[in-house]
């Protein structure tokens, strides 16, 4: 399928979300999401990726970092308006043959390689963060996050440890399950993760 149809299907189907909705990684702030899938199911992003999905949809500059974050990406149109962009729309530029693609924010850390695509089955559920504490003997708090990214602000104790939200939607829904951040700005685990169900072939 073309990018440009990609992104209509996408649309159509409501499966992207704003990029400015997902800005942190998990294991900087709090919960750990260590990548044990097959690799293949799991593809980077570059800067070259992101620069030619802004100059095919239109702006001539091409993309520019404002920072050194994840979040800091636009799009720079002919006369500089910088602009926001959806990362979901990067993955079905950059790997066309993605049936489902959707970004993956991995760290806050960096800018273009901050992010990686997966090619989605379907929304297989939210993760548990009490099981995934319990599973390794501790009990789930919630200590809050300096930048307001709540969704970071849960722990397992004592002593205080990253959530392994990871291997938790794996045992929630099998080996092809990934964790990804939904909504970094909600405290409700519900809302903020989401078990996704990887494309495995």
């Amino acid at each position: 399928m073309a990018p440009l149809a990609m992104l209509a299907f996408l649309a159509s189907l409501g499966l992207f979300f704003v990029f400015s909705s997902v800005p942190a990684s998990g294991v900087e702030a709090g919960v750990g999401s260590v990548i044990k899938s097959p690799a293949k199911f799991l593809y980077p992003l570059s800067q070259a990726q992101f620069n030619q999905y802004c100059l095919d949809a239109g702006y001539e500059q091409g993309v520019t970092a404002l920072g050194s974050d994840a979040e800091s990406l636009r799009c720079v149109d002919e006369d500089g308006t910088k602009v926001v962009f959806d990362v979901d729309f990067v993955c079905a530029s950059a790997y066309p043959q993605m049936e489902v693609p959707r970004s993956r924010l991995m760290t806050m850390g960096a800018t273009y390689s901050a992010w990686q695509c997966m090619d989605v089955v379907n929304y297989a559920g939210p993760p548990d963060f009490e099981a995934a504490c319990k599973s390794i003997g501790k009990e789930l708090i919630f200590v809050g996050h300096p930048q307001g990214y709540l969704a970071y602000g849960w722990r397992c104790s004592p002593p205080v440890e990253f959530v392994p939200v990871t291997q938790n939607c794996k045992d929630l829904y099998g080996p092809n399950a990934i964790d990804r951040v939904d909504n970094v700005r909600s405290d409700e685990v519900e809302v903020a993760w989401g078990c996704y169900m990887l494309r495995a072939s």
